[in-house]
């Protein structure tokens, strides 16, 4: 669940409109905790579920999800704009709290969130649900 001000829109590396991104619409000084895993807002999806979709469900869980161990999980909010960067500035990791996504350096209002997604998917992978199927 994100625990911060943001907002959806279009998304461009240069001249490139690459879709939607997620953006600040607060500061956010470094360090802060800017998303953590909710288990009453987020889903855990098993592998062993997949089975049960359809092509098209499929394709939006292989859009919107990202592998934990053996499970899938579904951000449920707007945190599932974030898009990959190799110069990210946030950081993703394990603490007392759960999966937490951190500010690595301050983040202004206006500036796109972003994530390096290697974090969440094995390289030798082409993705979360393919991965399993």
């Amino acid at each position: 669940m994100l625990l911060v001000k943001t907002r959806v829109r279009d998304a461009y590396r240069g001249d490139v409109h690459i879709g939607f991104g997620l953006f600040a619409d607060q500061f956010i000084p470094k360090g802060t905790i800017i998303w953590k895993f909710n288990p009453l807002i987020d889903r855990v999806i098993s592998r062993y579920d997949l089975a049960s979709f359809s092509d098209i469900e499929l394709h939006f869980l292989e859009t919107y999800t990202y592998r934990e161990g053996e499970n899938l999980i579904l951000c449920s909010d707007d945190a599932k704009y974030v898009n990959h960067s190799h110069t990210p500035n946030t950081d993703n990791f394990e603490n007392e709290e759960g999966s937490v996504t951190v500010a690595n350096t301050d983040i202004n209002t206006g500036d796109e969130i972003t994530s390096d997604y290697s974090h969440f998917a094995d390289d030798s992978q082409d993705g979360a649900v393919d991965a399993y199927l």
